[in-house]
């Protein structure tokens, strides 16, 4: 675990079962994929809708007409 100041069979918890490690490890990987999904979904979506169009506000006159 870290190197020289603890072994690996001292870095492990005897009272977590690996079926809760396994329950957290499918609980986060489908979260995240959920969450990449939606994420992928609402990039295309703006991608797909393309710029907005300027308004009067948007438009900037030059500081210095030449």
């Amino acid at each position: 675990m870290v190197y020289g100041l603890l072994k690996t069979s001292l870095g492990v918890s005897p009272t977590v079962p690996a079926g809760t490690v396994w329950t957290s490890l499918i609980l986060f990987t489908t979260l995240y994929g959920v969450l990449a999904a939606i994420n992928i979904g609402l990039m295309v979506r703006t991608a797909r809708g393309g710029p907005a169009e300027p308004t009067p506000a948007d438009e900037v006159e030059p500081a210095f007409a030449y």
